[in-house]
């Protein structure tokens, strides 16, 4: 049966302006007080994705869920460069502010929504996350470290890179203009990963995907490869990296070797797919209330 993940969210919508002029779908719902957890939804999807996960957490915590920029009833500027990851942390701490000013946030993040929340816990959001919850999307530094420790184990490290090299393939049609955007307008990139059975049946729109395509090649052409990025500092937030051990997308290796960068490290994995929070919502919903019980005092269920 057909599943679409539009539901319920009861909770008002706010906006949030940033400060060069977007325009941020916010919602909020949960409770009125205890911990403030923020969620940050990836490519191509909307806030709408973790709608089973806050109907799991209701009357936990103040749950808060936002579209990024180009995603949902958000703005989408016209400039690719309004799409790098200085800008979306920038966004990410935007919101953090206007729902939690004066406590920090746990932050729960998913593909390039994870990819963002690390770059922010070391710019814009120091100081201010409670714990994270990373899932599906690494550090771009931490993801290019491990691919350099990879080749420098030698055979020994090459069968994990070549895995995650083929999952990764679809990188370079996304990055280099052209087919893949005849491909978008004909909805044939929405069809294709709608057909991924973590989903759901969950479908996309044309919208989400040719706005969120901007992500990717405004962070991941060589030339545009942000320097922090590329050289991340330790982390000392508390981190839960859950890993879908039948993601089609990134390897659990590239995930979970990050002991070199966090100093406080969960590792949980899942029996799922990418889009675990579609399948399994109330599964990755006691991950994520245990999690923040821990690095914050208890959780009500």
């Amino acid at each position: 049966m057909m599943r679409s993940y539009h539901h319920d969210m009861p909770s008002p919508v706010t906006t949030v302006v940033t400060d060069d002029g977007v325009s941020l779908s916010v919602r909020r719902s949960g409770t009125a007080s205890g911990p403030v957890i923020l969620f940050v939804h990836g490519f191509p999807d909307d806030s709408h994705v973790w709608s089973g996960v806050v109907a799991a957490l209701a009357g936990s915590a103040q749950l808060v869920t936002y579209d990024v920029r180009g995603a949902g009833a958000s703005g989408a500027p016209a400039g690719r460069s309004a799409y790098r990851l200085d800008r979306l942390a920038a966004d990410l701490r935007a919101v953090a502010d206007a729902v939690s000013p004066a406590s920090p946030v746990h932050l729960v993040g998913h593909d390039w929504g994870s990819t963002q929340a690390f770059y922010a816990l070391d710019s814009t959001l120091v100081g201010r996350v409670a714990s994270f919850t990373s899932i599906s999307g690494p550090h771009l530094g931490h993801a290019r470290s491990w691919i350099f420790r990879q080749i420098r184990r030698g055979p020994a490290g090459w069968a994990p890179l070549v895995r995650q090299a083929f999952s990764s393939a679809y990188l370079a049609a996304f990055v280099v203009p052209g087919p893949i955007d005849l491909a978008i307008r004909a909805g044939l990139v929405g069809r294709l990963v709608a057909r991924d059975s973590s989903r759901c049946g969950a479908r996309v729109t044309r919208a989400d995907v040719r706005h969120g395509l901007n992500i990717y090649r405004a962070n991941l052409l060589p030339s545009r490869i942000d320097r922090q990025a590329a050289k991340p500092t330790r982390l000392h937030t508390p981190i839960q990296v859950i890993v879908p051990t039948r993601d089609r997308y990134v390897g659990a290796a590239m995930q979970t070797d990050l002991e070199h960068w966090v100093a406080n490290l969960s590792i949980v994995r899942l029996d799922a797919g990418h889009w675990l929070m579609i399948s399994h919502p109330a599964e990755l919903a006691e991950r994520i209330r245990t999690f923040v019980t821990g690095a914050s005092g208890p959780v009500p269920s």
